[in-house]
């Protein structure tokens, strides 16, 4: 019985200590779990943070996509006005050339019958002067009132002188005319293609060139060749963000030196090489 004894308490002893060696186990494998889901759940935080910025990057990059779109359109809208404008203006001037050029053809056709007119004067005048002599030499009699016959002959004769000097500035008067229209025309064309102006609200991409904030002066790289004249002033920003206002000083063909003017807008965030909207006032 004792011997029994024995072996049952070895045998409890044993039981125990594996009870003991696997509740270890379960323990240490829980502490693993545990640290596992620890970082899996921080993995996940830094995810969802990850997410949420790429989300808010995304959705300010549409934004400024819907604003750069709209701008895009207003100009475009500005533009197809602008060449409506043009080509009304373009329709009328052919519309006034054509006229001009029709009243060249009826003082053309004018001039010819006034010039056939004055050739026929011309033949019956010579034959009035022959009738005058052959008159003269039968009648001598005569003498004085053919003098006076011959003296409105004379008259006639520089009447249809006189009348074709003014058929000749007439038609110098129209070529001018003609060559006016004609120049009015191109120059209308040259401004629809070129468009070398800036209308206001208006705005331009271009960049800081040259930068002084102590004298609060500024260069930019376009001038006259996009419309900038002196005294036009300018809304400088950056992606919507309104930095400051200039006033230009000096247009040149291409660059233009512009004055900051104070207390408009967030000085500081003006760089040189800077790209930059510039939108007229």
């Amino acid at each position: 019985m004792q011997k029994i004894s024995r072996i049952e308490i070895w045998l409890a002893i044993i039981f125990s200590i594996a009870a003991l060696v696997f509740v270890l186990l379960l323990w240490m494998r829980g502490e693993d779990a545990s640290t596992q889901l620890s970082t899996l759940n921080e993995e996940f935080s830094l995810l969802e943070k990850s997410a949420a910025e790429k989300k808010s990057a995304q959705e300010a990059n549409l934004a400024r996509k819907k604003r750069d779109s709209q701008s895009l359109q207003e100009e475009l809208s500005s533009i197809k006005q602008d060449t409506i404008s043009n080509e009304r203006l373009i329709l009328e001037s052919e519309s006034n050339l054509q006229a001009e050029r029709d009243k060249v053809a009826q003082t053309r056709d004018a001039t010819h019958q006034a010039n056939l007119a004055i050739e026929a004067l011309k033949k019956e005048l010579e034959h009035a002067q022959k009738d005058v002599d052959r008159l003269a030499l039968a009648n001598p009699s005569q003498t004085a009132e053919l003098e006076t016959i011959r003296t409105l002959i004379e008259e006639e004769r520089g009447n249809g002188e006189g009348i074709r000097d003014q058929l000749a500035d007439y038609a110098d008067e129209t070529r001018t005319l003609d060559f006016h229209y004609k120049s009015v025309l191109a120059a209308l064309e040259r401004d629809l293609n070129e468009r070398p102006w800036i209308e206001r609200g208006e705005s331009l991409s271009t960049r800081v060139q040259s930068l002084n904030l102590k004298a609060g002066v500024l260069m930019l790289p376009i001038g006259r060749n996009k419309g900038l004249e002196a005294d036009m002033r300018f809304i400088v920003s950056d992606k919507g963000r309104r930095l400051c206002q200039i006033l230009v000083k000096e247009a040149g063909l291409s660059h233009s030196v512009a004055m900051i003017i104070p207390m408009f807008g967030r000085i500081g965030g003006l760089r040189e090489n800077q790209n930059v909207e510039i939108t007229n006032l």
